[in-house]
């Protein structure tokens, strides 16, 4: 009588022993998919991630200009404003920016494009320009814009050229054209309502109302060239 008690209990014993281990079984499983789906959307995530923070071609080959221990630090759509003795000289403004140090000193690079504007002592705008790439030194002091440097004053007259060189503190621009196998392919220009002046450099005001043109390879009046 003992045991065909006692067998019926641990039969059923086993079957509750055996439901159990089922529903851990299945508990496992669920929390084995659950850590897959979140493991596999992290994944999608970081890829899209990566994908949308690549950097171009071009801003790695500006990148790459320095040495892996260099600190270096980039910026978008950026503004600075210049000043000497508390009177805005001009803005700036560009798409893209990197700042840097070249020979223990900081330098700002625009590789994206620039835009300019100079100021009057009046804060009247006096000239814009605009070129493909900028490099700043010296505390902003010193600048080297190049690629395409087109600048407009106030009266229409247009200054082109490949290079120019703005000094903040004396507030003076010059010139350079382009070179290949030392030989000038594209001189300096300076367009005015009356005629058209090509040079090999030039020094100038921000407003290049008071240039000199050095190396003048030819000039040509304007209603000349109209006819």
């Amino acid at each position: 009588m003992k045991s065909g008690k006692f067998l019926p209990r641990f039969a059923g014993t086993n079957l509750q022993v055996g439901a159990t281990a089922l529903s851990m079984e299945i508990e496992i499983f669920r929390n084995f998919v659950t850590l897959f789906m979140r493991t596999l959307l992290g994944l999608f995530l970081l890829i899209f991630c990566l994908l949308g923070c690549t950097r171009s071609k071009e801003e790695e080959a500006h990148l790459k200009l320095f040495d892996e221990t260099t600190p270096t630090k980039e910026a978008f759509q950026v503004r600075f404003v210049f000043s000497e003795d508390a009177v805005v000289q001009a803005e700036l403004e560009a798409p893209h920016a990197i700042e840097a140090t070249e020979n223990g000193q900081d330098i700002r690079i625009f590789d994206k494009g620039l835009h300019m504007i100079f100021y009057t002592k009046e804060g009247q705008k006096e000239s814009e320009l605009t070129s493909k790439h900028g490099t700043f030194k010296n505390q902003f002091n010193d600048a080297l814009l190049y690629g395409d440097v087109v600048m407009l004053n106030s009266k229409g007259d247009r200054l082109t050229a490949d290079t120019l060189y703005w000094n903040k503190i004396k507030n003076r621009i010059k010139a350079k054209p382009t070179i290949k196998n030392n030989r000038v392919t594209r001189p300096v220009m300076i367009h005015t309502a009356t005629e058209i002046i090509y040079g090999d450099s030039l020094d100038s005001n921000t407003d290049f109302t008071e240039y000199k043109i050095f190396g003048i390879t030819g000039s040509v009046n304007v209603k000349d060239e109209e006819l």
